[in-house]
């Protein structure tokens, strides 16, 4: 999921949402909703058979792939600056310890800040947390790939990778801003804040 750092009070806002694609599934819903402390997805799709649609053009080509898609927020509420936290169905999987229990929890993935008037030094920054997994290029840059998207330009460079040997599926936490000089030829990189 990516999120603006920051917002204005009632502003409008559009989250990413990287959502693993249902076998059979047609068509989507996000499931958005809006409290007083956080605004939750819990996405889920409208299942009409038991083909999988591979025709689909938002589908990438591996059959359990995700879909990228997009959901609006009409605002949020604040008389003064405060943060809303940001929740999502996820996946709780543990791999080290071989464990899946619930495989759809709501999960907190970070935090929105809603003030007036908003701070310049924030413009542009998106929060972004979920599945992902680190893959490296050509040149020996490592990247942020979300789980189940498998094309090239949905890779990110990580500003600060904490561990370069790793490389399966780690729920991450981060932000994603503008460097003023070029990482790995990006100028758009994902700093890492936690790793799950």
């Amino acid at each position: 999921m990516e999120w603006p750092a920051e917002v204005a009070p009632a502003a409008p806002f559009r989250t990413r949402l990287v959502v693993t694609w249902g076998c059979g599934a047609a068509g989507f819903k996000p499931g958005g909703s809006v409290d007083q402390s956080a605004v939750t997805f819990a996405p889920y799709f409208v299942q009409e058979g038991l083909i999988c649609p591979l025709a689909e053009r938002t589908l990438t080509l591996d059959i359990f792939g995700s879909l990228d898609t997009a959901a609006a927020i009409g605002g949020l509420q604040a008389d003064f600056s405060r943060t809303y936290e940001m929740r999502a169905a996820s996946s709780a999987y543990a791999p080290e310890l071989g464990l899946n229990a619930d495989p759809v929890p709501i999960r907190t993935f970070g935090d929105i800040l809603v003030r007036m008037p908003p701070d310049p030094g924030l413009a542009g920054r998106k929060n972004a947390a979920g599945r992902a997994y680190m893959v490296q290029d050509s040149l020996g840059c490592l990247r942020l790939q979300p789980l189940g998207l498998f094309v090239a330009r949905s890779a990110i460079v990580i500003e600060n990778p904490s561990d370069t040997t790793t490389y399966f599926p780690r729920f991450v936490r981060g932000y994603i801003y503008d460097l003023a000089a070029p990482l790995c030829g990006e100028t758009r990189v994902f700093h890492l804040v936690t790793v799950n």
